[in-house]
């Protein structure tokens, strides 16, 4: 319940505007690449071209502060962050997210079945997981098998 209750408080003071200047910058930065995963330097590096440059440090600070108030994920799989979109479910939601080898798309997925699945799993094996579950599943997405009759196995792919 207290988990619940700080999370509600940190979503509504993200919708109050409270994010600090440097967080919305980085915010922004991956909520303007959908389905794409970036690294903090690659956020840098976007931050550096439209002249801002931040110290490594405060990117990494935003992201640990976004990824608190369930407004980022972190991608362990790929080393890398996306835009929460499971709407208002808070952070430490359980996430799902199937991501494509070959170009690197990242769909997250709003599948409860799941979340209760590994509750349940969870129980039966008297384990207390650490946080809430997070699923990556790795495969070929559908532009990119489309284009792999091409010989490369996706890999050219850029839809």
């Amino acid at each position: 319940m207290e988990r619940r209750t700080r999370d509600e408080a940190g979503r509504a003071a993200c919708a109050a505007g409270s994010l600090t200047p440097a967080r919305q910058r980085v915010l922004a930065v991956l909520q303007a690449q959908p389905q794409r995963v970036l690294g903090a330097y690659d956020i840098l590096e976007i931050l550096a071209a439209t002249g801002s440059r931040p110290a490594p440090m405060s990117v990494y600070r935003a992201l640990e502060h976004l990824m608190g108030v369930g407004l980022v994920h972190r991608i362990a799989s790929l080393n890398g962050f996306v835009a929460c979109h499971a709407g208002d479910r808070g952070a430490g939601h359980a996430a799902q997210f199937l991501i494509c080898r070959a170009c690197r798309t990242v769909i997250e997925l709003d599948g409860p079945g799941v979340a209760h699945a590994l509750e349940e799993a969870c129980g039966a094996a008297r384990f207390v997981p650490e946080g809430a579950a997070v699923v990556e599943v790795t495969g070929v997405c559908r532009g990119c098998r489309e284009t792999q009759g091409d010989g490369d196995g996706g890999a050219s792919c850029r839809h």
